[in-house]
């Protein structure tokens, strides 16, 4: 069964008995009164009429809204807070993923807002951002908030007309608490659920919005499908951004088969004073950014006598060679080793993000493994 005033959630009663399962059903009306349910109809019967309406035989015409279906033994109905919250009770065996019945998308006009949750890192962030911009071009009234992780947030915090609500994951209850009550008696046209993690899902818990857009179910990792009632268009071997721009498109902003992407990160004078210190002649600039995050097998990273062999290269041609990085001990290994084989400027722990991206905006190119001064180098 499935309808169109509320979030239905299929399951299949062949792994439980549905006559223990409980249900909530809501009339048109009372729907956003929340009002609790009679009991669920068993064998694909018309579900139990809303109170102050008279039980319909199970051969009855379905509730105006209410269509059949077949594939189906059973639904529940409920607030769109409480979809996920029921849903982390029983295993993904018993149910299928959530089914959006009343949508609303596309949009046929400029919803008046939207909230993006996407914490990190640093490069998904610059690709979200090209997304944001897009939405920005096609609906300027359309007022934007971006849950975003305070590292990433120094980067593009400045951003005027985007408004930033920052997650500390060092300080997590204190931003849990924050967020809540930042977030408490607002309420979103959608929600666009770009981040695939549990804490990113937690997080989308606090935002009352009755369109939660996530990844397809392939790509729903983390349990995400749980806590979205819309999907993307499930699409194999995208890049990052692509699939994110699958967001843009799912609420109705088309992507040009050429399209002109834009970021626009806001540096200051004083950024920019620091970049052009560091080569005061206006040479020819190559930025080594030497190393990705350190994870498990990571096979990113070039081995230390090839960016050495580069830089000799670029020094040759009488290019200005600058190395960058965090504060790692792996980095700052890379960067010592750099410096002291060539006459790089070794500026390994010694930039925040913006005065990286004042760096990359004058250089003439970067050398850098996967990573994320290689997708902020594609902004400017």
């Amino acid at each position: 069964l499935t309808t169109d005033i509320g979030h239905a959630i299929a399951c299949r009663s062949n792994h439980r008995d549905d006559s223990a399962v409980k249900t909530n059903l809501a009339s048109r009306e009372e729907y956003d009164k929340r009002c609790h349910v009679r009991q669920l109809a068993r064998h694909r019967h018309w579900p139990a009429t809303p109170p102050n309406q008279s039980q319909p035989a199970a051969s009855a015409e379905p509730l105006p809204g209410w269509t059949k279906s077949t594939d189906f033994d059973a639904v529940i109905i409920q607030s769109p807070a409480q979809v996920a919250a029921t849903l982390l009770d029983f295993s993904e065996d018993d149910y299928m993923s959530s089914i959006v019945v009343k949508s609303g998308l596309p949009f046929t006009v400029a919803p008046k807002s939207l909230c993006i949750l996407r914490l990190s890192a640093i490069g998904d962030v610059c690709h979200t951002l090209a997304v944001v911009r897009a939405i920005q071009d096609q609906w300027p009234e359309t007022q934007l908030t971006w849950i975003i992780g305070k590292l990433e947030h120094s980067l593009i915090g400045d951003i005027a007309d985007i408004e930033f609500l920052v997650y500390d994951k060092g300080r997590e209850k204190q931003s849990l608490k924050q967020l809540k009550q930042q977030l408490a008696g607002r309420e979103f046209d959608a929600l666009l659920h770009m981040q695939i993690s549990m804490r990113s899902s937690r997080i989308s818990r606090l935002i009352n919005s009755p369109i939660k857009l996530g990844y397809d179910k392939a790509r729903a990792k983390d349990f995400q499908w749980l806590f979205t009632n819309q999907r993307i268009a499930a699409v194999g071997q995208q890049h990052v951004m692509d699939a994110l721009f699958g967001f843009a498109e799912s609420i109705g902003v088309p992507l040009p088969p050429n399209p002109q992407l834009r970021w626009d990160i806001p540096l200051t004078e004083a950024q920019q004073a620091f970049a052009q210190q560091q080569n005061p002649q206006n040479k020819p600039t190559l930025v080594i950014s030497p190393c990705s995050s350190q994870r498990a097998r990571n096979f990113r990273n070039w081995s230390v006598e090839n960016y050495i062999a580069a830089a000799k290269h670029a020094e040759q041609l009488g290019m200005v060679v600058i190395v960058t990085g965090g504060p790692s001990e792996l980095e700052k290994q890379y960067g010592d080793a750099i410096a002291e084989a060539t006459n790089a400027t070794n500026l390994v722990a010694k930039t925040n993000l913006k005065e990286l991206l004042a760096l990359l905006r004058q250089a003439s190119g970067l050398l850098s493994p996967d990573s994320g001064p290689a997708h902020m180098a594609t902004t400017v």
